[in-house]
């Protein structure tokens, strides 16, 4: 993980946490309403590495 944030590539998170509900939205596509998918990565010392969309934006819709 170092590696890739040393590099300049962290965006790849927010990229591989889009494919993850692209992919889970694909599974649930016969669904009668499919649910909203939301993805957030985190390391294994808890810090966020990347999300589908802000998390204050995710944070926001499960308080409600």
């Amino acid at each position: 993980m170092e590696h890739i944030e040393a590099y300049g590539f962290g965006h790849i998170y927010n990229h591989l946490a889009r494919r993850i509900c692209l992919r889970v939205m694909q599974m649930l596509r016969f669904t009668k309403t499919p649910p909203v998918c939301d993805a957030i990565l985190f390391s294994f010392d808890n810090h966020i590495l990347g999300s589908n969309r802000p998390v204050d934006e995710i944070a926001k819709e499960l308080q409600c």
